[in-house]
């Protein structure tokens, strides 16, 4: 099916939690960009929490959806979606909806630099930056 198309099928929900994800993508990236972590720790977390590695089974679905739409941005929005601004974007959605989920940061180093990783992850799901985590080494997890 085209898909322009299928954007005619979204439900006036649908609608709304892209808008709303699509807008906190562009704060947080402004937040990212212009300030220090000290100002945006807020939305982390506690430093050294991490949630449990089990949801209930009608919080799937609401962070089966946030996955989505994390995997849809990250795809067609990438000069406004880093890990970081998806990481927390994704993690304050799924709060939102008084889910617990934990954000991992790593690090990984290359032959001449340093490369740094944000990741996502509630329950056994992990809604962003899952693809590439295995080659960080996690050095802070923030949950809530």
């Amino acid at each position: 099916m085209p898909k322009i198309i299928r954007i005619f099928r979204f439900t006036k929900t649908d609608w709304m939690d892209y808008f709303s994800f699509f807008f906190l993508l562009i704060y947080f990236r402004f937040l990212v960009s212009f300030f220090s972590m000290n100002k945006y720790l807020r939305y982390i977390g506690k430093q050294g929490v991490e949630t449990l590695e089990e949801i209930e089974e009608s919080q799937t679905f609401e962070v089966l959806r946030v996955k989505k739409m994390a995997h849809r941005f990250e795809k067609y929005l990438n000069w406004v979606s880093t890990c970081l601004t998806l990481a927390l974007c994704s993690a304050y959605l799924i709060r939102n909806k008084n889910i617990p989920c934990t954000i991992y940061l790593g690090v990984k180093k290359d032959s001449n630099s340093m490369k740094a990783h944000a990741w996502c992850r509630c329950g056994s799901i992990f809604v962003s930056g899952h693809k590439v985590k295995h080659q960080f080494t996690v050095v802070s997890y923030f949950g809530r």
